[in-house]
């Protein structure tokens, strides 16, 4: 049954230790107008309306609070989308109803939504095909103010029962409308994540659009993604970095046993906390004067964590093209705006170094002297960018083997002294890979456990070699 292969496949995660937080459930859960079949190879999601919000007898036929119980009652994300005008409920409510559609003229069947809500255990309603509501039904368009409406009450509906919304399908308009709303805290920024258009395409169209959602105080989604490399993924790392890197959820889809652990922890702490930059990746200017699908150029995005010792850069470049050949870039710290490295809070750095993610390279970069890039089609790289520290003598990158090296929730500060730089690190059970790069032959580290006042001393010292300019510890937090 479902239930069980939900139930199997949770218990394959906890029993090989890769780490959730939530369990989305989508549009498969509910009745839709026609009933979709289920248990089929295809892949088909026609934009029809909900029938009734409630779980599929023939799917979960013990309702979604049973479910939630056998999977150890995890939070849940639950799926919801427009109104079709065949449903029991616009025969309950006040709804303005335009062909196929229909969508409710007052808050009431949201309201019933949410208490249904509330008693299955979601923490967060996941409100998807926007766009259908808007274009799909004129009466909700013919008078001015009633989709802010719809929308207002909504969001206040979703704050008296503590609940979050995530946005999917959204127009411009319902972008924008979320300077007004206190409860809308993520949004899907590009299409399906395998269906209809090829990765690389979504690629492009994510970090376009998160240029659009980034200033708003969004935290984009990418969508859901199988870690296991099949389901669509060109390669299961572009989605995950991407994901990581837009400090917004991190969604992975693998049938029973396939999650790939390793790449989870990519993105997260051992504990599920998301180690994340301290804004959502976005795509730099430089990409609006040519469109990296249309054209073969790179598309480019950058994000950044700001430390007590600076702003540390994560630029991701990605082979957007169909058809073309090797694309060559360069990376110009002017391009990266405010997400540049900075050797303190405010002054930009005149250079900084650079960590080559995926090969472990380290190397310079200046400010009339770029990174060279060079991408395979359909190919992507990702660099973090460190600030030069003690007189351009040393930087630390973080955690290599995150793809927010430094993101705060492992590496909660840095912090740069007379002669030495101090990381503090956060988390338990944790295998932490400090790298960084140096001008010196070695670097000597000092590791040492507890708060600062009350260590007697460090655990351990050792000197580092340091390789083409790249020295490495490995730091193992305890339990505790």
């Amino acid at each position: 049954s479902v239930t069980e292969t939900l139930v199997d496949t949770l218990e394959d995660l906890r029993a090989r230790n890769v780490p959730f937080r939530s369990v989305q459930l989508d549009s498969w859960f509910y009745p839709h107008r026609p009933v979709r079949p289920f248990d089929t190879d295809a892949w088909d999601v026609p934009p029809t309306g909900l029938s009734c919000w409630e779980a599929r007898d023939d799917i979960l036929p013990d309702g979604v609070a049973s479910l939630r119980r056998q999977l150890g009652d995890p939070p849940l994300v639950a799926h919801c989308r427009h109104l079709s005008s065949d449903s029991p409920y616009v025969a309950q409510h006040d709804c303005w109803v335009d062909g196929e559609y229909a969508h409710p003229a007052d808050v009431t069947l949201y309201e019933r939504y949410l208490d249904q809500a509330v008693a299955w255990g979601v923490q967060t309603f996941e409100h998807d095909w926007l766009v259908e509501c808007f274009l799909g039904v004129r009466g909700l368009r013919e008078v001015p103010g009633r989709a802010r409406r719809w929308q207002a009450e909504l969001d206040a509906a979703l704050a008296r029962r503590g609940m979050t919304a995530q946005w999917c399908m959204a127009t411009p308009a319902d972008i924008m409308e979320t300077t007004h709303l206190s409860q809308v805290t993520s949004i899907r920024t590009s299409g399906d994540h395998g269906y209809l258009v090829p990765p690389e395409l979504l690629w492009a169209w994510f970090l376009y659009t998160n240029a659009l959602a980034r200033p708003l105080g969004l935290w984009p989604y990418k969508d859901v993604f199988r870690s296991d490399g099949h389901g669509g993924s060109t390669d299961p790392g572009a989605e995950a970095a991407l994901a990581a890197l837009s400090g917004g959820p991190v969604g992975i889809g693998d049938p029973l046993g396939g999650a790939s652990r390793e790449l989870v922890l990519r993105t997260a702490r051992t504990d599920g906390l998301l180690v994340a930059p301290d804004a959502p990746v976005a795509a730099i200017g430089r990409c609006f004067a040519r469109h990296g699908v249309l054209e073969a150029e790179p598309v480019v995005g950058a994000t950044h964590t700001l430390h007590r010792a600076g702003r540390w850069s994560y630029v991701v470049s990605m082979h957007c093209h169909d058809g073309s050949g090797p694309l060559p870039t360069t990376l110009h710290l002017a391009d990266l705006g405010n997400d540049a490295p900075a050797d303190s809070a405010s002054a930009p750095a005149e250079s900084a170094a650079v960590l080559d993610w995926r090969s472990g390279d380290v190397s310079l970069i200046g400010s009339r002297i770029g990174h060279a890039v060079a991408l395979e089609p359909k190919g992507w790289a990702l660099h973090v960018l460190a600030p030069l520290l003690l007189d351009g003598r040393l930087a630390v990158f973080g955690d290599s083997t995150r793809y927010a090296s430094a993101g705060r929730q492992l590496i909660s500060d840095v912090v740069e002294g007379d002669s030495s730089v101090s990381v503090h690190l956060a988390g338990a059970a944790e295998r932490v890979v400090l790298v960084g790069w140096s001008s010196a032959a070695k670097v000597r580290a000092e590791v040492t456990a507890g708060p600062v006042k009350a260590r007697r001393g460090p655990d351990s010292i050792a000197e580092l070699d340091v390789v083409d300019g790249r020295w490495e510890v490995v730091v193992e937090l305890p339990a505790e």
